[in-house]
């Protein structure tokens, strides 16, 4: 067998970051050359998935942060109205007109 990366394995450790750590502890010591490149393919896909992880969860954030400002506006905090017998966050003037009907 020659000492270079095989294509599958190597899209496979890249994804599954377990993979290509388990492939160079078990070929380190018969194919040097090949268990580095699936460590560093490995270690790629871990750096990757927390990258995309921290910026998802950056992301989340700022949509609660976002609709939190949205709703205290001005020093404004929308109060819940109760529409036929159900509270109702933000009514609208429909469901209020109804309620007062």
């Amino acid at each position: 067998m020659s000492d270079k990366v095989r294509t599958g394995r190597a899209i496979a450790s890249f994804i599954i970051p377990p993979v290509g750590i388990i492939t160079w502890a078990l070929t380190k010591d018969k194919y040097p050359k090949k268990a580095k490149g699936y460590l560093y393919l490995g270690i790629a896909g871990v750096a990757l998935q927390a990258i995309g992880f921290i910026k998802w969860k950056m992301m989340e954030n700022e949509k609660k942060q976002s609709a939190k400002s949205n709703s205290t506006k001005n020093g404004f905090t929308p109060k819940p109205s109760i529409v036929g017998g159900i509270p109702v966050k933000n009514a609208s003037p429909e469901q209020l007109a109804i309620q007062n009907a």
